[in-house]
């Protein structure tokens, strides 16, 4: 599953990358260009900008010049009417010499206008044109001429007197004057004769951070950029969504951030996806807006960056690669909606249905139950407000909502009663392992009793397998044991019984009573268990010396110890205790035992008795001569022995006694193992201080502390 989730993140990151930087690519680079031919708004806009910008140039080179005759014109109205000229024509000439695409020089004897770069009429790449003024007439030439650039008879010129404000602007004194003039049919522009025009605008405008951008908005064609930015999105949001489709909707449920999405009800994200991907999509719109006029690269000057293409771009892939990221989510709660079932999914996430269908739902519980009070004075209140208002509305809401009521009803009972009887089906036919499925609704209390005695039956049948297991083992093992010593009482008898020599018969003799003996303790330990698990084992507790009992043991246990060359090292302290001796003697006895058989020989073993505030710790710690492939709860369990083969000599019962003695004086008892160092660990209270039996796994780590020894660098050394 996580290799499938980190494919999934990558190759969802790989997509909304890729087609952010194609859009990038598409909004910054892609562009087609219209000629003035061709586009006829643009062509008109920009020759009558022009027509404003030659007007504008020669008045501010010859303000002095009369630009206007007309008949019945009095040398005030000619004034007035080169004043609202001007002002009508202020706009063009402003787009076009700020605009760096237009390049312009308008030259006089005395004086010029020119733009930075300088136009150049022989340039094939550019629409220009070089013209002066003679006899009133327009004199020259380039490609401009041929759209309709006329300045001396401006159609925009003469229509924006006309429809110029019947008050005009006293520039002296401040105020509106009544214009006292009307436009006369011949009126005729004029322009001085000794200057001369030089325009040049390229035919492939380049967009530029700075400037007002306006020939590149007239001449470049939008369409091509905005087409492949749509179709880019629609492939990658298409990618996106089979790539969910073919990923597990499980896998996609516990990955962020869709699991957000699997979590929240239908409400919540209907609200919170609609509104995120509302403004993501608007600001996919705005920013592709401000591409393509130029404006992002305006804003970017604006702001301080230093090369606004850079920094556009930048913005642009880190914007619509956020975008894309995010629209992955309200795809994939499409793929959920879908996966699951429009009418499922609708059921299961919806809170106002779910509110709507548990107020149902408890109305007819309260009818099956016979609390019928509250529905019952609903009911006839809504009867009666109908019936005093009459008013059809009501009546008509009243009828909506009990159909509606009754058909959620009725779809919760048939869920409910499938749920049930389904239930009922699988422990008919003995199935205690599947999981339950559904919802009861109505039929909860029903359905609770029968997971109960589903659940009976399971602890039931899973108490029966183990209790099987444990007895089919006690008897092998026991069987075992006792069948070892009796074979061999019956054979050395059976042998003693043919012999007639002493010496043969002596030795018959000795083996007899070891294997009696050997009966005898299996016997024994076989109460002691039995006893200490019923709890009726009886307790004799004495003050005594823990450390000198623990010596006395030790004592009894040397000779089998330096049988195998075991090194004791010991660092015990006085212990006075309140415990049965011989149930305590036993404890230690078994455990120097168990090291005898088991210890790996040659090696030293550390026994150590220290103190706590409410108890004594005895650590007894050796290295194992076979491996260890068993755990610390297993060796302690009855008849359960370190050695599988059964080479040693024993019962299998020496932990589980000192398990249960130490608890039955209540103290506890634990292993610990580590490789193929074993450690046996023995926590007995204090007198002052008995605290309850606890359980075993209870015993605090903290408490127990580091082993301690005569000599810590001989712990050190320990052979591995």
């Amino acid at each position: 599953m996580t290799r499938t989730r980190q494919f999934l993140l990558t190759m969802i990151a790989v997509i909304s990358l890729t087609a952010a930087l194609g859009i990038t690519w598409a909004l910054s680079s892609l562009r087609s260009y219209n000629t003035l031919y061709d586009e006829t708004a643009g062509t008109s806009h920009i020759m009558e900008s022009l027509e404003d910008f030659t007007l504008q140039a020669a008045y501010r080179l010859e303000p002095d010049f009369t630009y206007v005759s007309g008949s019945d014109l009095k040398e005030s109205d000619i004034k007035q009417i080169q004043n609202t000229m001007l002002d009508n024509t202020a706009y063009g000439y402003d787009v076009l010499s700020r605009d760096p695409n237009f390049h312009y020089s308008v030259t006089s004897k005395d004086a010029s206008l020119q733009s930075l770069e300088k136009p150049d009429a022989q340039d094939e790449d550019s629409y220009t044109v070089t013209f002066q003024f003679k006899d009133g007439k327009l004199k020259g030439s380039g490609s401009l001429l041929g759209y309709g650039f006329a300045p001396q008879e401006s159609r925009s010129l003469r229509s924006s007197l006309e429809g110029s404000s019947l008050a005009v602007y006293n520039d002296q004194t401040g105020e509106f004057i009544e214009r006292s003039y009307e436009i006369p049919s011949d009126l005729t522009f004029h322009f001085p004769e000794d200057l001369t025009f030089t325009y040049s605008i390229p035919k492939e405008p380049a967009m530029s951070p700075q400037g007002s951008g306006y020939l590149y908005n007239l001449l470049v064609d939008e369409s091509l950029a905005a087409s492949v930015t749509l179709s880019i999105l629609v492939l990658a949001l298409g990618l996106q969504f089979l790539l969910l489709l073919h990923v597990s909707l499980k896998v996609e449920e516990t990955t962020a951030p869709w699991s957000f999405v699997a979590r929240n009800s239908l409400e919540t994200n209907a609200l919170l996806l609609g509104i995120l991907s509302v403004i993501a999509g608007i600001s996919a719109m705005l920013l592709a807006k401000l591409a393509l006029h130029g404006d992002l690269m305006t804003l970017a000057v604006a702001g301080g960056a230093k090369t606004g293409v850079v920094f556009s771009r930048l913005v642009l892939f880190t914007a619509y690669t956020l975008i894309l990221l995010f629209f992955s989510v309200p795809l994939f709660w499409i793929r959920q909606i879908f996966a699951t079932g429009v009418g499922s999914y609708v059921q299961g996430k919806s809170r106002i249905l779910e509110s709507f269908r548990k107020g149902t739902v408890n109305l007819a519980q309260d009818i099956l139950t016979r609390r019928m009070s509250i529905p019952l004075i609903l009911n006839i209140l809504c009867l009666l407000l109908i019936i005093l208002t009459g008013s059809p509305g009501l009546a008509v809401l009243y009828g909506i909502l009990l159909t509606a009521a009754l058909t959620i009803l009725a779809f919760t009972v048939q869920n409910g009663w499938k749920t049930v009887t389904g239930e009922a089906d699988r422990l008919a036919n003995g199935d205690f392992k599947s999981e339950p499925e559904g919802d009861p609704t109505l039929f909860r209390p029903i359905y609770d009793r029968l997971l109960a005695v589903r659940r009976s039956f399971q602890q039931a049948l899973q108490e029966g397998i183990e209790s099987t297991n444990m007895r089919n083992e006690l008897i092998s093992n026991v069987s075992h044991d006792l069948k070892t010593p009796l074979t061999g009482l019956r054979s050395y008898s059976e042998l003693l019984e043919i012999t007639d020599d002493p010496e043969q018969m002596r030795k018959y003799a000795g083996k007899i009573s070891q294997y009696t003996s050997r009966l005898n303790s299996l016997v024994t330990d076989l109460f002691d268990v039995s006893k200490a698990n019923a709890g009726s084992l009886h307790l004799d507790p004495v003050h005594l010396a823990l450390d000198q009992l623990i010596y006395q043991a030790l004592e009894e246990a040397e000779t089998n110890w330096r049988t195998k060359d075991l090194q004791a090292v010991i660092s015990l302290r006085e212990a006075q205790v309140l415990l049965d001796p011989d149930k305590t003697m036993r404890i230690f006895e078994n455990l120097f035992s168990n090291v005898s058989k088991y210890a790996l020989k040659g090696t030293r073993v550390f026994v150590t008795l220290r103190e706590t505030p409410t108890s004594y710790v005895v650590n007894i710690k050796n290295t194992s001569a076979a491996p260890l492939n068993f755990t610390a709860e297993e060796i302690t369990e009855r008849f359960v022995r370190g050695d599988k083969s059964r080479h040693e000599v024993g019962s299998g019962l020496g932990l589980a006694i000192v398990k249960s003695f130490a608890e039955v004086q209540h103290g506890r008892f634990r292993i610990e193992i580590d490789g193929d160092l074993f450690r046996a660990i023995v926590v007995l209270p204090k007198p002052e201080d008995l605290p309850p039996v606890p359980d075993t796994q209870d015993v605090d780590d903290n408490s127990i502390g580091p082993l301690e020894s005569a000599d810590p660098a001989d712990e050190e050394k320990e052979p591995q």
